[in-house]
Formats: structure tokens, sequence, C-alpha cells
């Protein structure tokens, strides 16, 4: 079935030309701005969790004014082991200055073996974003 449903797809897509191409962009929520630079203010960390991809991430928390087009950005590289978790937290160690973004992934497997250091470090950087957050592990870190 998968071979005849492959060979229909061709025989439906081909010679077909490109008309035109679409974006969409989210607005940003009223006075979200305002309301993280408030908090930021106030000494407020905040921290962003979020089911979309790095880029779009990244391009949300600057528009957001989570952290400003001037903040140098650290991406936490994907870990899956306890070593390579343990290497990449002294390397972010060395850039604590930075904002931080981390994959959803990377951050269980921080959560899951060096729990205590990854919150101690995440509160010196002056923000940090998770990207690529499955909804079911959202909610357990909001909290």
């Amino acid at each position: 079935a998968r071979g005849r449903c492959g060979k229909c797809r061709s025989r439906l897509e081909g010679d077909m030309q490109l008309l035109c191409v679409t974006g969409v962009e989210d607005k940003l929520q009223d006075n979200v701005r305002t309301s993280l630079e408030l908090l930021a203010n106030a000494g407020i960390k905040v921290w962003m969790l979020t089911g979309d991809k790095l880029e779009t991430a990244t391009n949300i928390a600057i528009s957001s004014r989570l952290v400003s087009r001037m903040t140098p950005i650290y991406q936490f590289k994907p870990v899956k082991t306890r070593t390579e978790a343990h290497n990449e937290l002294n390397n972010f160690r060395k850039h604590n200055e930075n904002a931080l973004v981390i994959l959803g992934d990377s951050l269980e497997t921080c959560l899951e073996h060096y729990e205590q250091e990854f919150v101690d470090l995440s509160m010196i950087a002056p923000r940090w974003w998770c990207v690529g957050a499955a909804r079911r592990r959202r909610r357990p870190l909001s909290i």
C-alpha cells in the first residue's frame, strides 16, 4: 500500500509550478515586552520553555526582549549521556554571562544527572530558554 501511495503522489505532484510562498507570524500578546522588562528590573529570572525550534525560539526571545540583540547566546550542545552533560556543563560554566539556549532532551539529561548543578548555573545566566520541549516535559519543568 505504501508503494502505491508514493506512485499516486508522484503522479499528482508532477509538473507543478510554485505560484507563491506565504509565511505566518504569531504576534506577541499585548504587554509581553513590558512585563518581561518589569520582571527583569525586579531581579526576577525568566526562563522560557517552548516546543519551538531553535531559530524560532531565539527570534521570540529577541522580539519579546527576553534577551537583547547584543546579548551573547551560548547554545548548549546536544547531550545524551552523563559524561556529555558533565562536559557541556563545564563548558557553559566558562560562558555563564551569556544567555543559554538548550534543547529539551539535553535539559532532561542534565536534570537527570546534574539537577542541582544545572539549576545553580542557570541562576547565574542572565536568561535562558529551552527549545523543543515536548508538552509533557514542559509541565513538570514549569512548576
